[in-house]
């Protein structure tokens, strides 16, 4: 059931007291809804709680109209440097001019939010919960159903905070944002790496390259996904893991390096019981102090997919918050190709260009298994549920293991023929007719690549809470990775998450690597990519944190916000506990501005914008003056 509910503000004074509540309309009994107001000079801070009154699910809005009384009418609204709003991640703030005065809507958080106005009113409607706002799967039951929409406990609360300022009639505004990244860096690319291919021969030489030109010694980072444990007695082994002990040794080297190593589940393939699970995961935990979890596999039971957050065996989110995790990815990715744009914060698809050319360039060297899986990409991101598109993906997907065992030099072409003929007949099971409660347009226009686990909007974030994101799956890199798509990123200030199979070199896959003389080695233009990336983060164009790291700052600049004072100048505000390393906002008119009377230069300019950079102390305030 989708609710909207109403507050209406009636501005009945020219005083400082810009607004007053007025009235809420009736929500269905659903919701109980306060508003509290502090008055501080010029400015209004309002914090409007709802509380779920019911156990059930939630599809809502909050419908917000300002209302001016009188002679006075609304001449325009313009959003502070629009240009940064990034889909939402950067809080919105508006400066509103009226034909008596000026003021600034400033809200505190990134929420979901549009408007309209005409002359005599302001029109909000701001995104309280819905399920495209975190899309999310379950496989428990063996087939890919949505679970996006859940009921939600009953006392869960929803805050809507901002202030509003009526600014003096000489006032000078110091404009500035947020940025979404530290230390003035443009752009975010982060990558997580999943383990199912992986192969000693092929992380040595993903790390180390032809010529020491590979991974290591670049201050790159990577979330890199391992198999702590190999098969058991009596179970094939598929790819490496930590059991083996060079391709642990290359793992603690890459660790050592900077990069956040974690689970990718805990095996490859099989069950565990309780004990193996718990002694595994805490020792793995306590090694390498990862802070994401990857899932992995449609049966494993302690996996999150399978169940495994409420399992007594295994209590999955219990024992990450015990070893201080912070979030996990399962199998959410997004619908859009990366060969147009590695921008995660887009908000538009368009007509899939680049993955036709591909196909046809593919099939033009020959390179037919390549171009099928373009074939099937274009399938995959233009997806609409009908019974031919859901059997096209099943039957696609079910060549993987004939392509495996070919690559492997394996005589069991006619055998796994045969698996796959069967599992054809197998497609009904596999098959389901739940409905996904939401469109494509929806999660690209509002979801944020970061909701909590019991699927809240991210902003909504409390201590307790772990985080999930979803990603870009990224298979053919060699395509998708090069110097044309990291500057379209950097151009866009987008942020990458990459759902990568960097150790996959399957035949229908573009990979990083090539044969010579039947060799295996890099191919140059993963080295040239490498490069770019690597003077990229040099020059501060291109953040390459963890996913870890991604996560903490991101809830760190939950809790910094910039309130505007009536003379035009602004402060803003650190309501962590603890620093903020590298905070960085952003002017568009001043190279250098006065915090707390101490001057502060940009540390340079970009596409016409100022970048500074401070470190923010914990509960601390800093005043931003011309």
């Amino acid at each position: 059931m989708k609710v909207d509910f109403s507050y209406t503000f009636i501005d009945e004074t020219s005083s400082t007291h810009l607004l007053q509540i007025n009235e809420v309309n009736d929500c269905n009994k659903l919701f109980s809804v306060s508003a509290k107001k502090k008055e501080e000079n010029a400015i209004s801070s309002y914090l409007i709680q709802i509380e779920l009154l019911q156990k059930t699910k939630v599809n809502a809005s909050l419908n917000a109209r300002i209302i001016f009384n009188g002679d006075e009418k609304l001449v325009f609204v313009k959003s502070i440097l629009p240009n940064l709003d990034f889909k939402y991640f950067v809080p919105d703030q508006l400066e509103v001019f009226t034909s008596n005065r000026r003021f600034i809507i400033s809200f505190k958080k990134p929420y979901s939010l549009s408007y309209i106005y005409d002359d005599k009113s302001i029109d909000f409607t701001i995104i309280i919960d819905a399920p495209f706002m975190h899309p999310s799967w379950d496989y428990s039951k063996g087939q890919r159903i949505s679970i996006a929409d859940p009921i939600v406990e009953k006392g869960v609360n929803y805050n809507i905070d901002f202030d509003i300022t009526q600014l003096e009639s000489s006032a000078k505004v110091v404009e500035i944002k947020k940025s979404p990244y530290p230390f003035s860096y443009k752009a975010a690319f982060i990558l997580t790496d999943h383990c199912d291919f992986d192969t000693t021969e092929k992380l040595k030489l993903f790390l180390y390259g032809n010529n020491n030109n590979g991974w290591l010694k670049r201050n790159l980072k990577i979330t890199k996904g391992v198999f702590a444990l190999g098969p058991k007695e009596g179970e094939l082994k598929k790819s490496a893991s930590l059991e083996d002990e060079e391709y642990a040794a290359l793992i603690n080297l890459l660790h050592e390096d900077g990069s956040e190593i974690v689970h990718h589940a805990l095996k490859h393939s099989g069950q565990l019981t309780a004990d193996e699970f718990t002694k595994t995961f805490n020792q793995f935990a306590k090694k390498f102090k990862p802070q994401t979890w990857i899932d992995h596999g449609s049966y494993i039971k302690y996996c999150y997919s399978q169940g495994g957050k409420d399992n007594p065996d295994f209590k999955l989110i219990e024992n990450m918050r015990n070893h201080d995790y912070n979030n996990l990815w399962s199998f959410d990715d997004v619908n859009i190709d990366a060969n147009q744009t590695l921008n995660i914060l887009t908000n538009k698809k368009v007509f899939p260009k680049q993955l036709i050319q591909q196909l046809f360039l593919n099939l033009s060297k020959g390179k037919v298994l390549i171009a099928g899986h373009y074939f099937r990409s274009i399938i995959h991101r233009n997806y609409t549920k009908n019974i031919f598109n859901d059997f096209l993906m099943y039957s696609m997907a079910s060549t993987k293991s004939i392509f495996i065992n070919l690559k492997k030099g394996k005589k069991s072409f006619i055998s796994d023929s045969s698996r796959f003929v069967k599992s054809i007949f197998n497609f009904n099971d596999f098959r389901n007719n739940e409905i996904v409660p939401y469109s494509e347009k929806e999660v690209l226009q509002f979801a944020l690549p970061l909701y909590l686990e019991n699927r809240i909007p991210f902003v909504q974030y409390k201590p307790t809470d772990m985080v999930m994101f979803y990603t870009f799956e990224t298979t053919h890199l060699i395509d998708i990775y090069n110097e044309k798509s990291i500057h379209k990123l950097i151009n866009e200030n987008g942020t990458h998450i990459g759902h990568t199979y960097i150790l996959n070199d399957l035949p229908y896959i573009n990979s990083i690597f090539i044969t010579k003389r039947k060799k295996l080695q890099l191919d140059n233009k993963w080295i040239e990519f490498l490069n770019i990336l690597e003077q990229k983060i040099k020059s501060k164009e291109v953040w390459n944190p963890n996913m870890g790291e991604y996560v903490s700052y991101n809830i760190s600049l939950l809790n910094v916000f910039v309130q505007y004072q009536a003379n035009g100048s602004c402060i803003i505000k650190n309501t962590n506990e603890h620093n903020v390393e590298g905070f960085t906002f952003i002017n568009e008119t001043y190279t250098s501005l006065q915090v707390n009377e101490n001057v502060l230069h940009a540390e340079y300019q970009h596409n016409g914008y100022n970048y500074f950079t401070l470190t923010l102390l914990a509960m601390k305030d800093y005043r931003i003056t011309l």
